[in-house]
């Protein structure tokens, strides 16, 4: 009997230090992040690189905040703007959320986007009165290759008209709660037992400080909307933005110990430099080889800088409508 009880403390003990040091070990993740792509897709041949790069090194999610279309002819004027997924998909992402520019051309052209994607899109503060666009899940939970659960959040940017910024048509059937209360909501209900929070806000960078001062416990706050270059810390949250137009990836670098967080580090890396990939190449070339798109409607004799271009616009304007000033939208004229 003493044999069978000093057998069995033995199984216990050696059990509960197996156990102690499998709570007490070392994992890492990585979080790339992207922002406000705003359909510039010449750099995916990069992108792709510099991904898997990672993904071969370490336990690795690709993550985007929003705006992934409107900026690019090559994307825009395509049927269901579907180039820029397609590329996202070639890529891998495994999750995004929604930025304003995505409901640009409607709920329906959306709705289309949304179920060609290989990745979850979220969006937590929208409601769908319509039949052309579901109700999107506010949050999701996806475990790394090491077993790191990550509790992710999507939220868009909301104004006192009730909606994102855009046209109010494309916005009818559509309601949009305040984006802080919502992942606050989504956080409290949805986390369980994830090791790591993460918020993807195309709510900007001061709403993102803004919200991480109120130490509403996300660990990391992966924004867009304002093309802002941000890499800082406010209380207890990292929150990061890469600028726009796909020049950058961010990158998350976490060191857990156990299930606990032992140190967040975000940086803004370059994409310039990276080799490219050549199937990625290929797809971009494709695309931008449209016999239609790629037709030439006009020349011009000498550089032109953004301010030039727009000058040249309003003053077409003017003169169109028989005017003295003619106006243009800032956002409306992009230039890489």
């Amino acid at each position: 009997m003493k044999k069978l009880i000093s057998v069995i403390v033995f199984i216990v003990a050696f059990a509960s230090i197996l156990f102690y040091r499998s709570t007490l070990r070392e994992r890492e993740v990585v979080i790339l992040s992207t922002n406000d792509i705003h359909a510039v897709i010449d750099h995916f041949p990069e992108l792709v690189t510099a991904v898997n790069l990672c993904r071969d090194t370490v336990a690795t999610l690709l993550v985007d905040s929003g705006d992934r279309w409107t900026g690019n002819a090559f994307i825009d004027r395509t049927e269901g703007r579907l180039p820029i997924i397609e590329l996202m998909n070639h890529v891998g992402y495994d999750v995004a959320t929604l930025g304003n520019h995505e409901f640009d051309k409607g709920p329906a052209l959306l709705q289309g986007a949304i179920e060609y994607a290989n990745f979850p899109i979220l969006c937590a503060n929208m409601q769908s009165n319509t039949n052309s666009l579901t109700t999107l899940p506010g949050s999701i939970t996806l475990k790394t290759r090491n077993g790191v659960k990550c509790f992710i959040t999507g939220v868009v940017t909301n104004y006192d008209n009730g909606h994102p910024e855009g046209s109010d048509e494309v916005f009818a059937d559509l309601s949009f709660s305040d984006p802080m209360e919502a992942a606050k909501s989504e956080l409290k209900r949805h986390r369980a037992d994830a090791s790591i929070s993460i918020l993807l806000s195309h709510m900007g960078d001061k709403k993102d400080m803004e919200f991480a001062a109120k130490g509403e416990n996300y660990n990391i706050i992966l924004g867009g909307h304002t093309h802002t270059i941000t890499d800082t810390i406010v209380g207890n949250t990292t929150i990061g933005q890469t600028g726009r137009f796909l020049k950058r990836l961010g990158a998350t670098h976490i060191r857990m110990k156990g299930n606990k967080i032992a140190s967040v580090e975000y940086r803004n890396i370059p994409l310039e430099g990276y080799t490219k990939d050549s199937a990625t190449i290929q797809i971009v070339n494709r695309i931008e080889n449209d016999p239609v798109l790629g037709a030439a409607v006009g020349s011009l004799a000498a550089p032109i800088t953004h301010t030039g271009f727009a000058n040249m616009i309003t003053k077409c304007i003017a003169e169109a409508t028989k005017s003295q000033i003619g106006f243009y939208h800032y956002g409306g004229i992009r230039l890489p």
